[in-house]
């Protein structure tokens, strides 16, 4: 979604979107957490190894404000549904953990999704068809909303076969 967009749906016109964040490719965002954990910040521990498209934007504003979102491409469904599963997988396990920094639970809100929840969900997975969407907010008060309205968005866009 372009940086218009999810300004209107975060209600904050500041948002910009940097150039040197627009990834065509996963980052390596969080090498050093304990493993379940990766797929927390870590795009590349999030989508593996499987996709066959991939892009990654940030649009960030004022007071460390920030949306960012992923969208990778897999070859079927069942790629993608394994990715997903994989991901809330770790989620749940890395939640277990009561790691420093991942002070957070899971919740999965349908089949098809899964979020972390720190003081609100601010980093959502939705699984549709052949592809996996990561939606990850910061420093919003309303960062549960703005998380799935942006998912959400980005599903409806998805022709289903």
């Amino acid at each position: 979604m372009s940086v218009e967009d999810v300004a209107r749906i975060a209600h904050f016109d500041d948002l910009t979107s940097d150039p040197q964040l627009d990834r065509r490719a996963p980052g390596d965002l969080d090498a050093q957490s304990p493993a379940p954990c990766r797929a927390v910040f870590d795009q590349q521990a999030a989508f593996g190894e499987g996709w066959t498209r991939f892009r990654s934007v940030w649009y960030s504003g004022a007071n460390n404000k920030g949306v960012t979102q992923a969208v990778a491409v897999y070859s079927s469904d069942d790629a993608a549904r394994n990715a997903f599963d994989r991901v809330s997988s770790a989620l749940t396990a890395c939640s277990a953990l009561h790691a420093d920094g991942f002070d957070f639970t899971t919740r999965k809100p349908s089949a098809s999704t899964v979020s972390a929840c720190f003081e609100q969900c601010r980093v959502m997975y939705r699984w549709k068809s052949s592809v996996l969407i990561d939606v990850s907010v910061q420093h919003f008060s309303d960062s549960e909303r703005i998380a799935n309205e942006v998912a959400n968005a980005i599903a409806d866009r998805i022709n289903s076969a």
